[in-house]
């Protein structure tokens, strides 16, 4: 009998005597739940079929792929319903014996979800599409989904292209996901694909719409954000998409065209919907224009932009349109993401980011359940990454990528996470990954949340690629591994380890302001409730990777430094502004904190040049590594190849500009540790001269008859004395041979306002230096340049005495051919009395014209007994011969102390100044900085020895 020989599964469609018990029995032990309506529906397909015989020799295998399904009762019912729509039933039946894997991969989507189910019930065709070649296993090549683009815009009617480009959509989508299901594509393989996919289509979808639009000129370009611009995009994500054009195009038309184009990416259709977009990333959010031209967006960057849009700006990535705008938004994008290190403001906005979207999962009754927005959840991931991101991405190139999983492997690969913390950090993401897509794959939803009731979940868990877990139970204990590692990993860069001890002041939350700002003003500061306010903020600043209260201690510690050095400032809370902008510029706040606690020269060394306003300190906030310089001892003379090393970020100017500012706050921070003045002067004026060197082969690459030419740049002033200074201008003057081969001299007008325009133009680092060429023979009444030979005959026969003291300072500092010698324009002879007296009379002039003196304030430069009385005497001195007065050790002291003071206070300020006032903020600092205690010690200094050069001055020219 057959019944001794046991039940098979042919026996379920071709033995009418087989008992309904044993048939349910057999098909409960294959793996179904409700046997009896599995041998129902096993009946209903051999009635749809003619070869009945032929689907009973194919039923052991399709219960043997059923059986394991994640839910086989449900795919059986999808299995009929797909064998319902089928054209052919018989030839599907002799499709799925010959084709080996096809049950299996049926089962697994039948299985697995209802939107993949009836994509395949809609276009039963796909089935054979889907399992032809290897398209479920291999990979396709880097354009593949743009060429299947491009067919469909073959199609002439733009209604038309964007249906073939809807099924294509369906078509893919279909493919991808069921290699996800079955395990043959991991996690950034599978994202990849639906990430290129939409690219492609977004790029389609554009170049359909856009020329119905556009006007020749327009520009227009459409950045992916979130997922889609890291390349990790969900089945069944919305894209986060920004809209940009140029800044010339029309904003009525290009703001049509993005809601055509946002509506016809959107709109449900026969054929389906391509994607849900979502534009509130855009500024301003809802409120905002649906699209901006670009510089509106680097405005808005630059004003009123807040951190977590830097944050959401490190996925940014151009994916259609005009190419060369997207590229340009993806550069400026990054210059506001990283041209600052990581402010602490931003670990903050983390924070609070973080807590608002748990206020709203706990809201809906989710913490432990939403895979992406709960604890331990995806997004703790992503701003655990995109954090350090920011952190170190300014210094760090490499870690300017979009995807979070590229963007971990290189802060691992870069020492930025430990091995084991990225091992636990990866494994968490991809499996919360896996989730994720698990959970929208079953009805095409945007949905991160497990489900409540336990057979459904049951059910996902069994979709879960990689290999199933064993059971429920196992998948709830990864899952809760897996989120607590990421919490504590999490945790541990927003808060760290705490610390105890701290000092009243900056410890105790519950001090009051009053008992503060006594405690300060005690301590000398002249504004404390301002400083306190300041340092009420520093103090809630966090702290990375250590908590704010182990900040909180490190600045206690450097309390009375900092104290020290802002009580004398009108506005002390700028100083410690400025620190605060330091530390976020610099990325490593307690880093610095504590080397500045255990090193009290560098916090002094620092501090100092904090409190002398934004000249110094705005050069070190924008460049952070110069902080070394501040110990490092005298630098070394600036070199051609240095210039060089420099990149230009928008052209020479900057260039130049970048390698001044930066050279010149070496040599200050230098001078403000102790240097002397006289060195200082001389690297400046070398640092004057590679500048104007550079510029000058700038010039003669683009016009090379002045490579031919003979001419000689002539420095005066003190940079032909070579003793230049923080804001100095540069008194030059440009003299060609006119007798030899050259340009024009209309030509020789251009290279000199050709040189003051490069030099002076404006850098993000501000101007290089300020050129005057009034001092050439004739001045203003003559051409910019001078011919030789006039040159020459105005010295012999018409320069005046003050001229002949001004050029005993001729330098050259540039030229072609033979150099033009100094002497040959001018002989050192002394002045006559005649030339003298008017010499003496321009200086009692400049005196009273210019000086300006009150009881309250002083002009070191053209004030009585100032720099311009000293520079007088060595002048006449020189052209008499006379030793005796040149070597003068008081002479030498006086015009020391004097250039000191005039560093001291040009490098308080962006401009420069002859001013010394008795009392405030300037005179303080000047007076520490020269080594005196205070304001009125300089002023009694300053006073004696003015009185002293002016008495040797009137004894010298009696």
């Amino acid at each position: 009998m057959w019944l001794a020989e046991g039940v098979r599964a042919e026996d379920l469609l071709l033995s009418p005597d087989l008992p309904p018990a044993e048939a349910h029995r057999y098909l409960s032990e294959a793996g179904f739940r409700d046997a009896p309506r599995a041998d129902e529906r096993i009946q209903r397909l051999g009635e749809m079929v003619a070869d009945r015989e032929r689907l009973a020799r194919l039923l052991p295998s399709l219960l043997a792929a059923f059986g394991p399904s994640p839910d086989p009762d449900l795919a059986l019912l999808r299995l009929e319903n797909y064998f319902e729509v089928s054209a052919n039933r018989d030839a599907l039946v002799g499709f799925l014996a010959d084709n080996e894997g096809a049950l299996e991969v049926l089962a697994v989507l039948f299985g697995s979800s209802a939107f993949l189910t009836q994509l395949l019930v809609r276009n039963p065709e796909y089935l054979y599409w889907l399992l032809a070649g290897r398209r479920l296993e291999a990979q396709p090549p880097p354009d593949y989904f743009r060429a299947q683009c491009r067919g469909a815009l073959q199609l002439q009617a733009a209604d038309s292209r964007l249906q073939a480009l809807r099924r294509l959509h369906r078509r893919e989508y279909l493919r991808i996901a069921a290699q996800d299901l079955l395990g043959s594509a991991g996690l950034p393989a599978v994202v990849g694909q639906v990430s290129d996919l939409a690219d492609a289509l977004l790029g389609a979808v554009f170049e359909t719409l856009f020329p119905l639009e556009a006007r020749p000129g327009d520009g227009f370009a459409v950045i992916a954000m979130g997922k889609l611009g890291g390349r990790e995009l969900n089945f069944s994500s919305d894209v986060d998409l920004l809209y940009v054009y140029t800044d010339d195009s029309d904003p009525a038309r290009m703001t049509r065209f993005a809601r055509d184009f946002t509506k016809r990416l959107g709109e449900a259709t026969g054929e389906g919907r391509l994607y849900r977009v979502d534009l509130r990333l855009r500024p301003m959010g809802r409120g905002g224009e649906i699209a901006y031209p670009l510089g509106a967006y680097r405005h808005y960057w630059e004003t009123g932009a807040e951190t977590f849009e830097r944050l959401a700006l490190i996925k940014a990535r151009a994916v259609a349109g005009d190419p060369e705008l997207g590229a340009q938004f993806e550069r400026h994008a990054r210059r506001f993401v990283y041209r600052k290190y990581l402010d602490q403001a931003a670990l903050e906005e983390v924070a609070w980011l973080k807590q608002r979207s748990d206020r709203e999962v706990e809201r809906r009754d989710a913490r432990q359940r939403d895979v992406k927005l709960g604890v331990g959840g995806i997004r703790e991931v992503e701003f655990f990454v995109q954090a350090l991101q920011i952190l170190y991405g300014g210094r760090q190139q490499r870690l300017q990528v979009q995807g979070t999983l590229e963007a971990l492997d290189r802060l691992v690969d870069g020492g930025f996470v430990e091995p084991d913390d990225y091992r636990r950090l990866k494994q968490a993401y991809v499996f919360l990954r896996d989730v994720e897509h698990r959970l929208q794959l079953a009805h095409d939803r945007q949905v991160q949340t497990l489900p409540k009731d336990e057979k459904e979940l049951a059910r996902m868990v069994k979709t879960m690629s990689g290999g199933p877990p064993p059971d429920l139970p196992d998948f709830l204990t990864r899952l809760t591994h897996h989120r607590e590692n990421v919490r504590r990993l999490f945790r541990s860069l927003l808060e760290g380890e705490t610390s105890s001890g701290l000092p009243r002041l900056m410890l105790d939350p519950r001090l009051e302001t009053e008992t503060a700002v006594r405690t300060l003003r005690g301590q000398g500061v002249r504004a404390p409730e301002a400083m306190w306010e300041a340092l009420e903020q520093l103090r809630r600043a966090p702290a990375f990777p250590h908590s704010p209260a182990r900040m909180r201690n490190l600045l206690a510690n450097l309390l009375p430094a900092l104290v020290e050095h802002a009580a004398p400032l009108e506005h002390p809370e700028r100083l410690v502004s400025r620190l605060d902008r330091f530390c976020e510029a610099l990325g490593a706040r307690v880093q610095l904190l504590q080397e500045l606690v255990e090193e009290a020269e560098s916090a002094e060394s620092l501090f100092r040049l904090l409190s002398l306003g934004e000249f110094l300190s705005g050069t070190l906030i924008r460049h952070p590594e110069l902080l070394d310089s501040l110990l490092a001892g005298p630098p070394e003379p600036p070199g051609r190849s240095q210039l060089e090393s420099y990149e230009a970020a928008d052209s020479p100017a900057t260039r130049r500009a970048l390698f001044k500012r930066r050279e010149e706050f070496k040599l200050a921070a230098w001078e403000l540790a102790g240097g002397e003045t006289q060195p200082v002067r001389r690297q400046l004026s070398a640092l004057a001269e590679l500048c104007l060197q550079d510029a000058g082969r700038d010039w003669c690459r683009q016009h090379r008859e002045f490579d031919e030419a003979r001419w000689t740049l002539f420095a005066l002033g003190k940079l032909g004395g070579r003793e230049l200074t923080y804001h100095s201008d540069l008194d030059l003057v440009l003299v060609y041979d006119e007798g030899g081969p050259g340009p024009s001299p209309p030509a020789w007008d251009g290279m000199v306002r050709w040189l003051k325009k490069e030099l002076q133009t404006y850098t993000p680092e501000g101007p290089c230096y300020r050129l005057d060429f009034r001092l050439r023979p004739e001045g203003s009444k003559s051409a910019p340049a001078t011919p030789l030979g006039q040159a020459a005959r105005y010295f012999q026969e018409r320069a005046e005495g003050w001229e002949r003291l001004a050029y005993l300072e001729l330098r050259p500092v540039d030229g072609r051919g033979e150099p033009i010698a100094p002497a040959s324009l001018l002989q050192a002879r002394p002045l006559t009395p005649a030339e003298l007296d008017n010499v003496l009379h321009l200086r009692r002039r400049k005196e009273e014209e210019l000086a300006q003196e009150t009881p309250d304030q002083a002009d070191f430069k053209v004030g009585a007994g100032g720099l311009l009385d000293l520079q007088l005497i060595s002048r006449v001195a020189r052209l008499r011969q006379d030793q005796d007065t040149l070597a003068r050790e008081d002479l030498k002291t006086w015009w020391d102390f004097l250039l000191r003071l005039e560093s001291t206070l040009r490098l308080q300020s962006e401009h420069p100044t002859s001013k010394l006032d008795r009392e405030g903020e300037s005179p303080e600092l000047a007076a520490r900085l020269l080594g005196l205690p205070d304001a009125a010690a300089l002023w009694e200094r300053y006073t004696q020895t003015v009185r002293q050069v002016r008495a040797t001055c009137l004894g010298f020219f009696r």
